[in-house]
């Protein structure tokens, strides 16, 4: 991860601090560098600071020693508490040292949200394959122990009764919304058709937990709203008619 945005990452640092920086991968080779000659040759003092994972200064005199190393401050970048590179800052330590910390952080800061952000987005792909999966279910060719195994594994239960539910939603313009009817408070009355015309579909009491439906569209008038259905005095015991109505949170 580090190498894909190691570039970016040294030349916006140098934009900034006006010194020369570079960015190794755990092996000290640099992936990411102000300076393009210096790419793809390798960092001696990174291999000190990645082993002992602390901060190390180059001076003038050792640098000449060493091919291709100028003298600074070079720092471990961290990723999960592991040591997946280096970053370097030229110049004269006593001078960039006070970047060094900051530009680590900033390193560290922008792999760990791009990190959460690829975590996210395997999640809902995950999600959206499973969905597909799930609508297109063969019993006589699919296996379903391994389908069980994928819902279980993104956190679902699979002994829950669940109802789908899709919705086509309304015109963008607010006005015309307006006068639409509310898509949500009809799925009470056509649970309670489907539950009617088709005697398979589920007819157990389910808690409001299991029924909430979070409002889809910031443009909508149910916006930031909740349909939960709740138990209605009248028809705990009305035989199969559907013993909930709608409420709003």
């Amino acid at each position: 991860m580090l190498k894909r945005f190691a570039q970016v990452i040294c030349e916006t640092t140098h934009d900034i601090i006006g010194h020369h920086v570079i960015i190794t991968d755990e092996s000290a080779v640099i992936i990411g560098s102000s300076d393009p000659l210096r790419l793809h040759t390798v960092h001696a003092p990174s291999i000190v600071a990645m082993k002992q994972k602390r901060e190390t200064y180059t001076e003038p005199e050792e640098a000449s020693k060493m091919k291709g190393v100028k003298p600074g401050v070079t720092l471990p970048v961290f990723l999960a508490g592991e040591v997946v590179g280096s970053i370097a800052i030229a110049g004269d330590h006593r001078e960039v040292a006070r970047y060094g910390l900051l530009v680590q952080k900033q390193a560290e800061l922008f792999l760990r949200e791009q990190l959460i952000q690829e975590s996210a987005g395997a999640r809902e792909r995950a999600l959206r394959e499973l969905v597909s999966d799930i609508a297109s279910f063969a019993p006589e060719q699919d296996d379903s122990a391994v389908l069980a195994t994928r819902v279980k594994e993104l956190g679902y239960d699979m002994d829950v009764h669940r109802v789908c539910l899709v919705m086509e939603l309304g015109p963008d313009d607010p006005e015309t919304a307006e006068k639409m009817e509310d898509p949500i408070k009809r799925f009470p009355s056509a649970l309670a058709h489907r539950r009617s015309s088709d005697p398979s579909f589920p007819n157990h009491p389910v808690s409001a937990r299991e029924w909430d439906i979070p409002a889809l569209s910031s443009s909508r008038p149910w916006e930031n709203r909740t349909w939960t259905p709740v138990p209605h005095p009248s028809r705990k015991n009305a035989g199969n008619a559907d013993p909930f109505s709608a409420t709003w949170a």
